[in-house]
């Protein structure tokens, strides 16, 4: 719970036992195409930083909780998407065992000046052990664009 969590925060900040903030994990992409009003998971293949082999850039592209290591993570994710129309759309999205979370969602659509859409989420999940996070985008343009040149990462905050 959230009360839980600032207790724990504060204590360990008080007394100096802090926790190393690991697994962590920040994988880049360059690019790849997403389909007009279709979510697509994004690849992000080359790993910068994995602590604990917890994340999968080869063909899953998701962040898996390790054994023994559930508790509270901070996420953060962003993308470039080019070639986009005028007044068109993108947003990227966590999703956690398969199921998109709205309420990390982000948007940005394209001004009357513009063809180059940038977005960026961050979130902060409790997660348990085998608990998975993936990023999907959703773009809206009116025919398939390429998306990339972002990166995808997160780290454990604190045991619950």
């Amino acid at each position: 719970s959230a009360s839980a969590l600032r207790k724990m925060t504060r204590a360990n900040f008080v007394s100096g036992v802090g926790e190393t903030n690991k697994p962590a994990f920040l994988a880049t992409m360059s690019a790849q195409s997403v389909a007009d009003n279709t979510y697509t998971k994004l690849q992000y293949a080359t790993e910068v930083v994995d602590t604990d082999s917890a994340y999968d850039n080869s063909s899953n592209y998701r962040f898996t909780v390790p054994s023994g290591e559930g508790g509270v993570y901070y996420f953060t994710a962003m993308m470039q998407s080019g070639g986009m129309v005028t007044n068109s759309r993108a947003q990227i999205v966590f999703a956690k065992n398969g199921s998109r979370d709205s309420t990390t969602m982000a948007r940005d659509y394209a001004p009357t000046n513009s063809t180059t859409l940038y977005c960026t989420a961050s979130s902060v999940l409790s997660l348990s052990a085998g608990d998975y996070v993936e990023v999907e985008m959703l773009q809206a343009s009116g025919s398939t664009q390429s998306a990339g040149y972002g990166q995808f990462g997160g780290f454990k905050i604190c045991s619950v």
